[in-house]
């Protein structure tokens, strides 16, 4: 009897944070839904929804620290395989982390900065590099070890078949959706682009900061079965927990 209390209580506290989850996909969804599309020109300062096309800005082009591919937002992970006790094969992860980019977002009435630090991203593409370790991989394994402490220490003793790098990225040229917050650029002084003369920069703020290729509708229909799967799902957690504890 203790058990299957255990294991209903187990249920519900799982079902009830399911449930939780689903209040952030709603609140995407709501967001997304109610913000009306802005263009370029009439940009008001706040929480901002636009589409257009993602354009590398010159003055600071981003690029994948593994492939050397243009980007306007990267992360990736490093992560050492081995063999279990069991010969299953294992994933170590090393370090983890994203490029934050300056990009151009431009519509058919101008151009706005765009710096996807912090943004929930839908990556579109990526790039896995095994069993080798080329001089791009070991600049960028040394400039960032002071922040993975001594995860990294021997990283260069480690074969390098044992090694997996890993990039999540966007590209540039791309239609791209962009929900985030208009407002002065407070990042580099003077930035301003051609049809933007008062240099905003919509970038994360307080409400959600979302970037993503996809199509508006079916980021909607994304976000919709996410609210939907998690409340269902999450429920039924909860009534089988209650049924075991009442059991």
């Amino acid at each position: 009897m203790v058990v299957f209390s255990m294991l209903g209580l187990v249920f519900v506290l799982s079902g009830l944070y399911i449930i939780f989850k689903s209040s952030k996909w709603s609140l995407k969804d709501r967001l997304i839904t109610y913000t009306p599309t802005s263009k370029v020109q009439s940009i008001a300062m706040g929480l901002v929804e636009l589409h257009g096309t993602a354009r590398p800005y010159e003055k600071k082009r981003a690029k994948t620290p593994f492939t050397g591919l243009d980007c306007i937002w990267c992360g990736w992970v490093i992560e050492k395989e081995y063999t279990d006790l069991n010969g299953r094969k294992r994933k170590h992860v090393l370090g983890r982390g994203e490029i934050p980019c300056l990009f151009l977002l431009a519509d058919d009435t101008g151009e706005v900065l765009v710096y996807s630090k912090g943004a929930n991203v839908d990556a579109k593409y990526s790039r896995t590099s095994r069993g080798c370790l080329n001089d791009d991989m070991k600049d960028f394994v040394k400039k960032h070890a002071n922040h993975w402490r001594d995860t990294l220490m021997g990283i260069f003793s480690i074969s390098a078949s044992d090694m997996v790098f890993t990039e999540y990225f966007l590209a540039p040229y791309e239609k791209t959706y962009v929900l985030g917050t208009a407002r002065n650029n407070p990042l580099i002084k003077g930035v301003t682009t051609e049809k933007n003369e008062d240099g905003i920069i919509i970038s994360k703020g307080r409400d959600i900061f979302y970037i993503s290729t996809k199509p508006i509708d079916q980021i909607h229909l994304q976000a919709s079965w996410g609210i939907k799967s998690y409340l269902v799902f999450g429920t039924f957690l909860v009534v089988c927990g209650a049924l075991l504890i009442l059991i």
